[in-house]
């Protein structure tokens, strides 16, 4: 999935398929510890409201005071309800696992 950085603290998961938010919350994820270089417990939080109109992105933002509620997805970890999600259960829990093979 395509990611733009809007500025520091935000940034747009551009629209990919039909398949689901699900996907928008593992590229924010992994852009976020990937790109940004950030710990896994950084907090992730959703910038443009739901629900999403078809064929439009997502903006996310890293500032608590720009979220909207992340929708039907709900918060993890010990600051649940905050409206937010951590970077490495983004990740961890919505990326799609490819098994190795020896």
């Amino acid at each position: 999935m395509d990611v733009t950085a809007i500025d520091a603290q935000a940034f747009v998961v551009e629209f990919p398929s039909p398949e689901g938010e699900k996907q928008y919350l593992c590229a924010a994820g992994d852009y976020v510890m990937r790109a940004l270089g950030m710990s896994a417990r950084t907090r992730i939080f959703r910038a443009s409201p739901p629900p999403r109109k078809q064929g439009q992105g997502i903006t996310f933002t890293l500032d608590e005071t720009k979220k909207v509620g992340l929708g039907m997805l709900s918060s993890f970890s010990k600051n649940k309800g905050d409206g937010g999600i951590s970077a490495g259960v983004a990740r961890d829990n919505y990326c799609p696992r490819i098994p190795f093979f020896f």
